[in-house]
């Protein structure tokens, strides 16, 4: 079909995300040979909806949406799901091969749209109202510094999580949501791997191998993120 409709000028471009293995090198060589292009990377198509909501796109709309009050209107809705992509992209992956692919590990392919993937309901839906900004807010931004000069220390938690305490207030964090969260947001450049390493120099009793077990496991929440918006 590519090829036919080429001779009356058309360009097919694709514009919904497909696996890059699905194709042969003959037929990506005659797509591209007549003018058309596939997409092969799951990238962020944002749509606002009536009832003030923004999603990540529309076949994802049940499970990565944020309220337009929450985060603080369109522009914030946008760059959320930018923040948010990469991380998406890496979970859920659809085969179990996909995990040590070259196209996977060098970013050339996300292993067809992430609305394909098994997630939890509304797992990354913006729930603000598990956290005060206003109580809680102040909490988290001096968790932050402290994290900087290393006034934070590991406990024992079950072998499922590790715990973080506050030296001076005795306040807990768990590890996964709440450290590699504010971590990733030190300067808004650092990558998950440098946050982690960053966290394992500055607390006493945590290991980056241990860390990185736990941000396998785990997908950020919308919710931290709108906090962290408003707080940072």
């Amino acid at each position: 079909m590519v090829e036919d409709l080429s001779k009356y000028g058309v360009e097919c471009i694709g514009d919904h995300c497909s696996i890059l293995c699905m194709w042969t090198d003959d037929q990506l060589g005659r797509i591209v040979r007549a003018g058309g292009s596939i997409v092969t990377t799951c990238e962020p198509t944002v749509d606002f909806l009536p009832d003030k909501k923004a999603v990540f796109c529309l076949p994802m709309s049940s499970v990565a949406n944020v309220s337009l009050e929450d985060i603080g209107g369109p522009g914030r809705a946008v760059a959320y799901f930018d923040r948010i992509a990469d991380i998406l992209k890496r979970h859920n992956l659809p085969f179990e091969e996909c995990g040590d692919c070259v196209h996977f590990t060098t970013n050339r392919c996300h292993g067809g749209c992430l609305a394909h993937r098994q997630w939890g309901d509304g797992i990354i839906g913006a729930t603000l109202k598990t956290w005060s900004v206003k109580e809680d807010g102040s909490k988290v931004f001096r968790f932050r510094e402290n994290i900087i000069i290393g006034k934070y220390q590991a406990i024992n938690g079950n072998e499922e999580e590790i715990l973080v305490s506050d030296t001076q207030s005795n306040l807990t964090f768990q590890a996964s949501e709440d450290l590699l969260t504010l971590a990733h947001l030190f300067d808004g450049r650092t990558t998950i791997s440098e946050c982690i390493q960053i966290m394992a120099n500055n607390i006493e009793g945590i290991e980056a191998e241990d860390l990185q077990d736990e941000v396998d496991q785990f997908l950020f929440t919308a919710w931290m993120h709108n906090l962290l918006e408003e707080v940072l």
